[in-house]
């Protein structure tokens, strides 16, 4: 679904951000993206969002090249309507598009059950927990049936719990709906749980030090098991490895 060929990025006052990035994603896949503080992970996310300009190499979203506005992001600061309650933030995307009321209860009611947020539709951000913010954000998102979700760092400023549990929940929208993510994160442990692939980036100029496969990301038991550990053993090893030509 996501193919990025060679993409190199500086920013005006010269500092290069990546370079020569390649790898794909496929249809239905979830992908984490993990790498040092700064390497350029976020400027990734954008690029594939079409919010920054491509000066050189390639980005194809369905064969075509990305377009501005046409990827919906989940972002670490929510990203609410804080004179908007539960339900306006929800609908939003959809009354922007002049879509009938009938047609936005049809699809924000089952929505707002699935994220158990039904409670709380005429609550405002700010009676809201952060995990609840999170959570109102995601059903921003699904209320546009999206076929890819770009996330950067969305659960960070959570704590331990109700991040985990917010993981845990998007593991389960995953296997609901198969919709392709990537996620970018500091975090091995979330890479780990929710990557189907995990990609290792190096210090700027960012480059790709591995490709992990996971096919065990997501499911319910894996963060117990053994696996996991393994995993997550290996991403930090290649993330912190003095050898820059480190391989998976």
């Amino acid at each position: 679904m996501i193919q990025v060929n060679n993409l190199t990025f500086a920013y005006l006052e010269g500092v290069e951000v990546l370079r020569d990035v390649s790898f794909s994603v496929k249809k239905g896949e979830s992908c984490a993206i993990i790498g040092p503080s700064g390497c350029g992970k976020t400027t990734l996310l954008y690029l594939i969002a079409g919010l920054l300009p491509i000066q050189s190499g390639e980005i194809r979203v369905n064969g075509t090249a990305t377009t501005r506005g046409n990827i919906p992001m989940i972002l670490q600061d929510y990203g609410l309507f804080p004179w908007k309650t539960v339900w306006e933030n929800v609908a939003i995307g959809l009354t922007l598009k002049h879509t009938p009321q009938r047609e936005i209860r049809k699809k924000v009611v089952p929505i707002l059950e699935e994220l158990g947020l039904s409670p709380f539709t005429s609550f405002y951000p700010s009676q809201l927990s952060g995990g609840q913010c999170q959570r109102v954000a995601i059903a921003r998102v699904l209320a546009m049936n999206p076929s890819l979700i770009l996330m950067d760092e969305p659960f960070s400023s959570l704590d331990a719990m109700t991040r985990e549990h917010l993981q845990t929940l998007l593991s389960r929208i995953w296997e609901a709906h198969r919709i392709t993510f990537i996620i970018v994160t500091h975090s091995i442990e979330e890479a780990t749980f929710l990557g189907k692939r995990v990609i290792v980036l190096s210090e700027r100029p960012a480059k790709i030090r591995a490709v992990v496969e996971n096919p065990n990301a997501g499911d319910p038991v894996f963060r117990s098991s053994r696996t996991f550990f393994e995993i997550s053993t290996k991403l930090r090893k290649i993330l912190f490895s003095t050898n820059p030509e480190a391989q998976a």
